[in-house]
């Protein structure tokens, strides 16, 4: 037998399940996380919340644990009006990364948007009552206080997660912004710098340490600051509005105009899928 015919049925097995077509969404499937990731910001940016959240879910096919592609599938589903699964999906983020900052914002705005503030607050607190020793269920409940403005409240809390657990970012980020309320900025700076230290992620943080640096006009700090902030978290108005007072403060118009127009447009969306 000749070497052609010994080797024909290896090279058929081979080139048949290319010559069956496959649809759109396998071929994409068979991308890389992080390129399924691109292509889910991506779709975001057209406001395609189907295609987005395909893409995430592709992500998360080959990466379960990508707390990143929990959070742009959440928004997918935000934006697109399933409040419930988005919700369900930024917790699933926190289940894989604990105090990600992002999940915790995506959260908060999926509640706060719809204003349901109150009942997610009792539903944190529950939560926090029932493991009392739990520093992720401790810090989320102080994260939502001081967010509701019960500044002391989440102080106190805060400083007990981190006597016990003091490698937990989160907890000096909102004794940062204590101190911050209270006009300790030496205070806050020093706590707010250990909190992104420790967690890079913390757009909360970065943004408090964006605002001291403004009101400083150290402006290079403060425009640094808040990239940082949207670098972990560019779907939250918030940072994008703090942003454009800085370039505003700067004289720069153009730069206003834009992050100004992205927040009312984040703004928008988050009415738009109630």
């Amino acid at each position: 037998m000749s070497m052609t015919k010994r080797l024909l049925p290896a090279l058929l097995a081979l080139a048949l399940p290319l010559l069956v077509p496959m649809p759109a969404r396998a071929h994409s499937s068979l991308l890389l996380p992080a390129s399924q990731m691109q292509r889910g910001e991506d779709a975001l940016r057209r406001q395609d919340w189907r295609d987005a959240a395909g893409h995430f879910r592709d992500a998360l096919a080959l990466a379960p644990r990508d707390a990143a592609a929990r959070v742009g599938l959440g928004y997918a589903l935000l934006y697109g009006g399933d409040r419930r699964a988005a919700a369900r999906e930024f917790s699933a983020a926190l289940g894989v990364l604990p105090h990600y900052c992002p999940a915790n914002c995506g959260l908060h705005l999926t509640f706060a948007s719809d204003g349901d503030g109150a009942a997610y607050l009792q539903t944190l607190q529950a939560k926090a009552d029932a493991a009392p020793n739990d520093p992720d269920a401790q810090v989320a409940l102080a994260e939502e206080l001081f967010a509701q403005g019960q500044v002391d409240r989440a102080a106190a809390i805060a400083e007990r997660v981190r006597l016990a657990n003091p490698r937990i970012g989160c907890a000096f980020c909102v004794l940062g912004r204590a101190a911050q309320a209270r006009g300790d900025v030496a205070a806050a700076v020093s706590l707010l710098d250990t909190a992104v230290r420790l967690d890079k992620n913390d757009a909360d943080a970065w943004a408090a340490l964006g605002d001291i640096a403004l009101r400083q006009k150290d402006y290079r700090s403060a425009e640094a600051r808040y990239r940082h902030a949207l670098a972990a978290d560019d779907e939250n108005p918030a940072w994008h509005d703090k942003l454009s007072d800085l370039l505003a403060a700067e004289g720069d118009r153009d730069g206003h105009a834009r992050e100004t127009a992205e927040s009312r447009r984040l703004s928008a969306l988050l009415v738009a899928g109630k």
